[in-house]
């Protein structure tokens, strides 16, 4: 059995080539008819119906050909296989490195928020960010702070997916998953972290109000706090004037660094993680090799919630990824309308 070849022709790549024919001698016949009965198309203009004719009759060869460039793949047919690359796309999943990629113990100071930008931005192209908690030690609650507050501001990572190395289930055990913004606000609910986040938020609002400067040179600020004008060289670390898109987060990076610097930074262990995000955190997961009428499967995980995305693991828990609701449902409806035939 042929299954459909695309999102644009119902039918298999088969049905496509042999439609060809078959719309090709049609059309003709017709033509054949039109010609005998209206004396239609003249010849001035039966070259151009010839050519909409052709266009017409592979169509169907067309719309497979476009199915398949659109999300990359292959079209086999009669013992021809045409394949197409998959199109380049952003990455839906990353793993954000433990400590924001800093060395175990090293506080987050002026010189040190530079290592964290290549995570920042690796994280802003991504749909979903995996933290690995290990074993208690790799992460704190003001990287954490840090990471969900540059995600609310960009919009992206849309989610963060928390794992840990547990018991008998081994490292990578799913923990939940959370948004940024309700992470972000109940990491806020520490008087110390909030305080952090608005001093970064009023030095950021008012680099903001920024004038450019004359010639290409580096802007200034019409009124401005001395906390504000020492992070100067955050916003713009150059001297074209370019804004450094990450210079929210090197700001909060510095303030929170001096909450590590004093050790108030807040070890996130799987007791911490569920102490402070037990109301925000999602934790039903389906599991993978689950059967689809199952409870516990994707497909039913999927109709039964409206959540944006639907985590999947193994039989002991184990990560797998993050399922996005609309691409689960897409899924589900392909499945459904699936076109097969002998």
């Amino acid at each position: 059995m042929d299954r459909s070849a695309g999102p644009f022709w119902p039918g298999s790549a088969r049905s496509a080539l042999l439609a060809v024919p078959v719309v090709l001698i049609g059309l003709l016949i017709l033509l054949g008819v039109m010609r005998a009965s209206m004396d239609w198309p003249s010849e001035r203009n039966e070259g151009k119906i010839l050519i909409g004719i052709f266009l017409l009759a592979i169509l169907p060869v067309l719309l497979v050909l476009f199915g398949s460039l659109a999300d990359g793949g292959e079209v086999e047919a009669f013992g021809i296989r045409v394949q197409f690359p998959a199109a380049e796309r952003q990455a839906r999943e990353i793993a954000v490195s433990p400590r924001m990629g800093l060395a175990p113990g090293v506080p987050l100071n002026d010189s040190s928020t530079a290592a964290i930008l290549d995570t920042l931005q690796e994280a802003a192209r991504s749909d979903v960010a995996v933290v690995d908690l290990e074993d208690g030690r790799a992460w704190w609650e003001t990287r954490l702070l840090v990471l969900c507050a540059g995600a609310v501001r960009l919009e992206r990572p849309k989610a963060i997916v928390f794992l840990a190395t547990v018991g008998d289930s081994g490292a990578g055990t799913f923990q939940g998953w959370a948004t940024p913004a309700a992470l972000l606000d109940r990491l806020l609910s520490r008087p110390a972290l909030r305080r952090s986040y608005e001093r970064a938020l009023a030095v950021s609002r008012q680099w903001d109000q920024a004038i450019a400067g004359t010639e290409g040179g580096i802007p200034t600020l019409p009124f401005a706090s001395p906390a504000a004008i020492g992070y100067a060289h955050f916003f713009f670390p150059g001297p074209g004037g370019e804004r450094n898109p990450f210079a929210s987060e090197q700001v909060l990076a510095v303030e929170v660094g001096n909450l590590e610097s004093r050790r108030e930074h807040g070890v996130l262990t799987t007791t911490r993680l569920k102490e402070l995000f037990q109301p925000v955190l999602r934790r039903e997961a389906a599991v993978v090799d689950a059967r689809p009428n199952s409870p516990e499967s994707w497909q039913q995980k999927t109709l039964d919630t409206d959540e944006q995305f639907i985590p999947l693991v193994h039989k002991r828990g184990c990560y797998e990824c993050l399922l996005s609701r609309e691409q689960a449902l897409n899924e589900i409806l392909r499945a459904l309308t699936t076109v097969e035939t002998n």
